[in-house]
């Protein structure tokens, strides 16, 4: 990868890489797919009914009706209970299906610092249920007999999806939408994978072939 005009590759190379397991939908906390859960995941769940609650970095956090949960991977949470009657709409993805589905553009948010402090964000009626309509959708796309552009559908469908709910969270939260050169890009890859893997690497070339970009390029950036 030398220049801009190699990004769309790059997506494609990272799109034809992603499986079913890269995303899910679930509708009870015990449906959570473990495996998925376990490998650094995305993860936004809706609450219906009832009351939820749980504790990051020592703070408590309580989650009701129209409450939405933001969690991003390697977000510790522990302590975490719910009513009986607690029910819920939630998404989930990992690290390498979030990264695909902004490759085509430069626009992305860095929200791990912001929903680190602040995970709950309340909606009100119409935009928990455009939320519920939207996850409908996609759980029906995703369920559907694959065709040849299922996963460049799913992966548009969640793209506009994601910047549909960053809209409606960004004022709540104070978020900016950001501008980013494909370099940029590269380089916030590079440190969320120095600082997700462990032990360290020190061999340029494993982060290269993680990014799928040559070393020479990686160490340009």
């Amino acid at each position: 990868m030398k220049n801009d005009d190699n990004t769309y590759e790059d997506y494609k190379q990272k799109l034809a890489s992603l499986s079913e397991n890269d995303i899910a939908i679930f509708n009870q906390v015990e449906s959570i797919p473990p495996k998925i859960v376990l490998h650094n995941a995305y993860m936004a769940l809706l609450c219906l009914n009832g009351k939820a609650a749980c504790e990051i970095e020592d703070k408590i956090f309580e989650i009701k009706k129209n409450d939405v949960f933001l969690c991003h991977p390697n977000l510790f949470v522990e302590n975490a209970m719910a009513s009986i009657d607690f029910k819920c709409r939630g998404i989930l993805m990992t690290s390498a299906f979030f990264d695909s589905i902004f490759l085509l553009g430069n626009n992305i948010w860095d929200i791990k610092s912001v929903i680190q402090k602040n995970p709950v964000v309340h909606l009100d009626e119409q935009e928990a249920a455009q939320l519920i309509r939207d996850t409908d959708f996609l759980c029906y796309k995703l369920t559907s007999p694959p065709n040849a552009h299922h996963k460049e559908v799913i992966s548009l469908l969640v793209q506009a999806m994601a910047y549909e709910f960053y809209d409606c969270i960004a004022p709540k939260l104070q978020l900016q939408l950001s501008s980013y050169s494909s370099a940029d890009l590269i380089f916030k890859r590079f440190m969320t994978l120095v600082t997700e893997n462990t032990p360290r690497h020190r061999d340029v070339a494993f982060y290269a072939e993680k990014l799928c970009i040559t070393p020479k390029y990686l160490t340009t950036v």
